[in-house]
């Protein structure tokens, strides 16, 4: 990420330099404090402070307050503004297949912090219905309810894996927001059978390592 962003800044020709610092997590009030004292533009947050930093902040998105979450501080008139970009990136990512979450119903699987974004990106895309699968059948109702609550997704609901066929059946867009087939893992997927998946379906995987997992190749395999 770090060579990603100095890449950036150099094609574009900004005065600036972006470098990677490890914090612990009771030095992140300092932290906060250092972009203060040194004037800095801003910093991005990731695991595991992505939470943890919204103590130390002065302003929050509307973002930020309904996913509880930043990743992104950025220096305003001597006060820390928080926003959380990760959404927006996934709706970026979609391209011209943005129109394909128009009214439709969407097929998630994990309910972590990663999900939640997810959640909160289809809201914006207007989808019609949100079913979420995890290991963890809680964490899985708990997500189901802020979208439909906080979110204001139209319907959503919770399935266990061993219903899943009838829910690919039912949906136009599958999503693993889970970590299942991330390296090294890379032979596992979130699905064992995909005779239910058909071509009419759009599947999009969170994970970019590997570039292609195996729950892509095998829905491409379809």
């Amino acid at each position: 990420k770090r060579q990603m962003q100095n890449w950036m800044i150099h094609y574009f020709k900004i005065d600036a330099a972006y470098v990677a610092f490890h914090v612990k997590t009771h030095h992140l009030k300092q932290c906060v404090d250092g972009i203060k004292a040194f004037n800095m533009g801003g910093i991005n947050v990731t695991v595991p402070h992505k939470e943890q930093i919204l103590k130390h902040v002065d302003q929050k998105s509307r973002a930020v307050e309904l996913l509880g979450a930043a990743n992104t501080l950025k220096l305003k008139d001597g006060s820390i503004a928080a926003y959380v970009t990760d959404p927006f990136g996934f709706i970026e990512s979609l391209g011209n297949n943005r129109s394909r979450f128009e009214n439709a119903k969407v097929l998630m699987f994990g309910a972590g912090g990663a999900a939640k974004s997810v959640a909160y990106a289809l809201s914006r895309l207007n989808i019609n219905k949100l079913t979420i699968t995890d290991i963890i059948d809680e964490k899985a109702d708990l997500l189901a309810a802020t979208a439909k609550q906080a979110f204001k997704i139209p319907h959503t609901e919770t399935v266990h894996s061993t219903d899943i066929n009838d829910c690919i059946s039912d949906s136009a867009i599958i999503i693993n927001a889970s970590a299942v087939g991330m390296m090294p893992d890379t032979e596992k997927s979130v699905l064992n059978d995909y005779s239910a998946v058909t071509n009419r379906h759009f599947v999009f995987d969170l994970i970019y390592n590997p570039g292609q997992t195996a729950l892509m190749k095998n829905a491409r395999n379809r």
